[in-house]
């Protein structure tokens, strides 16, 4: 019999409970830094909640870091691997997290960060990785020798290592098993309850060894503060058919999406740079891109299907507010964007870790940046739009504690 070494404490609390003695000898082999690689001299001084983390991970060997979103999880996971010197995997989500990631670890270990994903399969002692470009190989010789030489796992936005919709493994928690190292860290800003309790994820990397929540760094001025608004809006009721209700509610809510320009119009004219979030392309994205593009706002619309280029670019232009507002689907998890300054949730639903990563987006500070925006909905539709609008604001409340300003329109 065999199980995820991430199991053996409960393993062992669940024998213990039924009187059996349990003993656990670890039989690994030591690893060995690499000889030749650098310590870099370029990572920034650690916060001191950083080096809380950093410790820890070095003493427990694997755990969840829970870190919020623009607390720099980058720079932990840079100083682990600095101090450990040893083959490393860096799993993201994403192909704007993979280009971002690959950036910042390039500036540490010039020419020593390799890439697998959007097109790239080029591995060096540390590896920046998308998980479905090692899924698409994982049955290869090159995959399995690469996943087999490394020694050090980090992959980030790990709430994505747990069961799926169907209760099937996904393929996160497959590589992590393919993968024999014996340093492993689960890291996220947006660990739920359903998170915590999830086996796989638990199987991944075990235990939480480190967490701080985004109150107490906002309190200490490591995130910025922010002001919530939502707008209530009195919708039909379409009952509980989800599809047909977000169809009418949000998507074709001609009165809401104009409330969605006028807000974000608004904002771009007092010299604000906003992210406007949404699931569906041509449905929602492309009519707000329009809507703005004819008022004169200077914006760009994002999808998952644009080149890593065009990315880069557009993401340099927001930075540089050459680009006052962006649309898009794959803005909500992950990108570093410090400048921005609000955010507006065009998308509703009621995901615990959509929500906080959005809070992300708009929290990092940055010089000149006094606060942070976020704008929401209250969709007053008396059923499923409703609820899950009230869950969105009881997080506010419950992680960042902010101050929520109900506005009512219509």
């Amino acid at each position: 019999m065999s199980f995820p070494s991430g199991w053996a404490g409960d393993v062992s609390r669940e024998l213990l409970s039924l009187g059996f003695d349990v003993s656990i000898e670890d039989v690994r082999s030591g690893v060995e830094p690499l000889l030749d690689f650098p310590k870099s001299a370029l990572l920034p001084e650690p916060r001191i909640y950083q080096h809380f983390a950093i410790n820890l991970s070095l003493s427990a060997e694997r755990g969840i870091i829970h870190l919020p979103t623009g607390s720099g999880k980058t720079v932990v996971a840079a100083h682990i691997i600095n101090c450990l010197g040893i083959k490393t995997l860096y799993i993201v989500p994403t192909k704007d997290l993979l280009s971002q990631t690959y950036n910042v670890l390039s500036e540490f270990w010039p020419e020593r960060v390799g890439i697998i994903g959007d097109g790239t399969f080029n591995p060096k002692e540390v590896t920046v990785a998308l998980p479905q470009s090692l899924w698409a190989k994982h049955d290869t010789k090159q995959v399995k020798d690469f996943l087999r030489s490394v020694h050090l796992i980090i992959t980030d936005e790990s709430h994505h290592v747990r069961v799926s919709a169907g209760g099937d493994t996904n393929t996160w928690h497959k590589l992590c098993q393919m993968c024999d190292a014996r340093y492993r860290f689960g890291m996220t800003g947006s660990l739920s309850k359903e998170d915590l309790a999830d086996f796989l994820l638990r199987g991944a990397f075990g235990k939480v060894i480190y967490e701080v929540g985004v109150e107490e760094l906002r309190k200490e001025g490591y995130l910025s503060t922010a002001n919530v608004t939502m707008f209530h809006t009195e919708i039909p009721n379409y009952g509980n058919d989800y599809r047909v209700a977000y169809d009418n509610g949000v998507l074709n809510n001609h009165f809401r999406n104009a409330l969605i320009v006028k807000t974000a119009k608004a904002l771009a004219d007092q010299g604000k740079t906003v992210i406007i979030t949404v699931k569906r392309i041509r449905a929602h994205g492309q009519p707000l891109h329009d809507a703005l593009k004819d008022l004169g706002v200077k914006v760009a619309f994002l999808k998952g299907s644009d080149a890593r280029s065009r990315r880069s670019d557009v993401k340099d232009a927001f930075a540089e507010k050459d680009v006052s507002v962006v649309i898009s689907t794959v803005w909500g998890e992950g990108i570093d964007v410090p400048s921005c300054d609000a955010i507006i949730i065009a998308e509703a639903g009621k995901s615990y870790v959509n929500v906080v990563q959005r809070m992300g987006r708009v929290l990092r500070i940055s010089e000149g940046k006094s606060g942070a925006e976020i704008y929401d909905f209250i969709d007053d539709d008396g059923g499923v739009l409703k609820r899950h609008s009230m869950a969105r604001k009881k997080i506010y409340k419950d992680i960042g504690h902010f101050e929520i300003k109900v506005i009512k329109e219509g």
